[in-house]
C-alpha cells in the first residue's frame, strides 16, 4: 500500500489502522467459531476403532460388563449412593434434625449427589479413553434426570430396581428409547459429520461406541457378527 498524505499526519501510517482493523475483525470471527464449535463438539460420540477382531471383543467386554457393573457399585456405595442420598429414612434422625436445623440439609443433598454423579462421569470418561468429558457428562446428568423424575420415593424396597433403571438409561441399551429422541438424533448427526466415512451411523446406544473399519472396503461400521471377519454389513452380505 502506498503512502497517502494524510501518512504525513498520523503517527503511524494509514494503512497500519487497516491491518490492526482486520486481525480485530479476524479475533472476533475466530472466537464465534470457537464458540459454535464448542457447541457441537460435546455431541461428538467418543467412539473406539477396534483395529482386530479381539480388540472389538475386549472393549465389547468393557462395555456389556464392567462399566455397567463398576457403575453399580457406585450407585450402591453404602455412604454415597442413590439410596443413601435421596432417602431421608437412611440417614439417623439426629442426623437429619440437626442438618434441617442449621439449614445445611440441601448443601449436603447437593454435594454427595456430585459425588455419585462425578463418579459416574469419571467412569464413564475412563472407558472411552477421556476423548470427550463434556460428552460423558451430559450423557450422565440427562441419564440420572430422566430416570429419577419418575419416582416418587426411593427405598429399600425400589432401591434395586432404580439403580437397573438408571443404568439402561446410561447406556440406552435394548430399544434405543431411554433418552430422548432429540438428543440422540443430535450425537447421531455431530458424530457423523465427524468421521466422514462410512455408513449413517447410529450412537445412541453405548455399545454402538465399539466400532471398526470394513477389512474389504474400508468404511467404518459398529455392528459385526460373530465370526473372526471383520466384514461390514454391506460387504458380509454380498
Amino acid at each position: 500500500m502506498e503512502p497517502q498524505v494524510i501518512d504525513y499526519y498520523n503517527e503511524l501510517p494509514q494503512y497500519v489502522n487497516v491491518i490492526d482493523k482486520l486481525n480485530q475483525e479476524y479475533d472476533e470471527l475466530l472466537s464465534k467459531y470457537e464458540y459454535i464449535k464448542s457447541i457441537t463438539d460435546r455431541y461428538i460420540s467418543p467412539i473406539h476403532i477396534a483395529k482386530t477382531f479381539d480388540e472389538y471383543k475386549k472393549y465389547e467386554k468393557i462395555l456389556d460388563e464392567d462399566f455397567p457393573k463398576k457403575v453399580r457399585e457406585i450407585l450402591k456405595d453404602v455412604e454415597y449412593g442413590i439410596l443413601a442420598i435421596y432417602n431421608l429414612d437412611s440417614y439417623p434422625v439426629g442426623y437429619v434434625y440437626n442438618r434441617i436445623k442449621h439449614n445445611s440439609w440441601m448443601y449436603i443433598c447437593s454435594h454427595d449427589k456430585e459425588w455419585f454423579q462425578d463418579k459416574l462421569i469419571n467412569e464413564l470418561d475412563n472407558i472411552t479413553k477421556n476423548k470427550n468429558r463434556i460428552w460423558c457428562k451430559d450423557r450422565i446428568n440427562l441419564a440420572l434426570e430422566i430416570c429419577l423424575s419418575k419416582y416418587d420415593i426411593i427405598n429399600e424396597e425400589n432401591n434395586e430396581e432404580i439403580i437397573d433403571d438408571l443404568i439402561h438409561h446410561i447406556l440406552n441399551d435394548e430399544n434405543n428409547d431411554y433418552l430422548p429422541k432429540f438428543y440422540t438424533k443430535t450425537i447421531d448427526f455431530h458424530t457423523n459429520e465427524n468421521i466422514d466415512d462410512g455408513l449413517e451411523l447410529g450412537f445412541s446406544s453405548l455399545f454402538s461406541l465399539n466400532c471398526y473399519q470394513c477389512e474389504k472396503c474400508g468404511i467404518l461400521d459398529s455392528y459385526l457378527e460373530e465370526g473372526i471377519t471383520m466384514l461390514c454389513r454391506d460387504c458380509l452380505y454380498i
